[in-house]
């Protein structure tokens, strides 16, 4: 009888080991596990921290969710499968990835973020005219001094007839002012007469040996001297004088000779 009772509760001790192996062996089958994931900033390469991000499985339901931290980083514990993350943060693009498989082990994922302007409602923001020639050429304000006449300059000097007058008083160093009744025929040869208004730097000169007059730009369109003596100093908004290697960043081989852009109020060039 005892050898009966003692072999009943052994059977039952095999039956609790074997049942307990295999729920042990399924969970270690479906165990979580480590995906650790970085964002960065496509642009600065800064970690993106503050984002929210959702785990989606192969269904598209949602399993999980994290913010990033200090250092863009976060972790999930997900089980084996197919996901792929959604990651939205202020400033930037939201990002859908594309689907990756998560099995036994560790997994380690950086994502790069581009950043995305965020739209401020009822700012303003009023850029001069030739900020963005500046731009273009690599110079600063400081850097161009007096080959920037701004409308405060103008304003200074009342009365100017044309674009000749009002550089001739700010004077940028080098730039000579040359005009139909002062032309010399024998440094300008056969397009002496043809000459109404023309900024010469002395470095500049044609194939030839003449002189070589600068390229006149009005509101992003090169124009001729004829239409630069009749534009009204009233309506200039700012005169920038370009050398001759500047000019021929933005104009090509027309900006050999350096080049006057001129910038309007009303953004168009004004006719005789």
């Amino acid at each position: 009888m005892r050898y009966r009772v003692i072999s009943t509760v052994v059977r039952h001790l095999r039956r609790l080991l074997v049942v307990g192996l295999a729920i042990l062996f399924h969970a270690s089958g479906v165990a979580a596990q480590r995906v650790h994931v970085q964002l960065i900033d496509e642009f600065t390469q800064a970690p993106v921290s503050g984002a929210l991000v959702l785990l989606l499985n192969a269904s598209d339901d949602e399993v999980g969710r994290a913010t990033s931290d200090e250092d863009g980083a976060f972790d999930l514990e997900p089980e084996v499968g197919q996901y792929r993350l959604v990651v939205v943060r202020a400033g930037h693009v939201d990002i859908h990835t594309p689907a990756f498989e998560v099995d036994d082990g560790s997994l380690t994922l950086q994502i790069l973020v581009p950043p995305s302007p965020v739209p401020l409602e009822g700012l303003e923001v009023t850029v001069s005219p030739y900020e963005d020639d500046l731009f273009w050429l690599g110079l600063t304000i400081e850097q161009v001094g007096r080959r920037l006449i701004t409308r405060e300059l103008i304003d200074k000097h009342q009365g100017a007839k044309d674009i000749g007058e009002i550089i001739q008083w700010q004077v940028p160093p080098g730039v000579q002012i040359i005009r139909q009744e002062n032309v010399n025929v024998n440094s300008w040869g056969p397009v002496a007469d043809r000459i109404e208004l023309c900024f010469s730097f002395p470095q500049a000169r044609n194939f030839d040996g003449s002189n070589s007059c600068a390229v006149l730009v009005l509101d992003g369109r090169i124009t001729s001297d004829e239409v630069m003596v009749h534009v009204d100093p009233d309506d200039v908004e700012a005169i920038l004088v370009l050398r001759p290697l500047e000019a021929r960043q933005l104009y090509g081989m027309m900006g050999n000779g350096g080049a006057i852009v001129t910038y309007t109020r009303r953004g168009r060039p004004s006719g005789r």
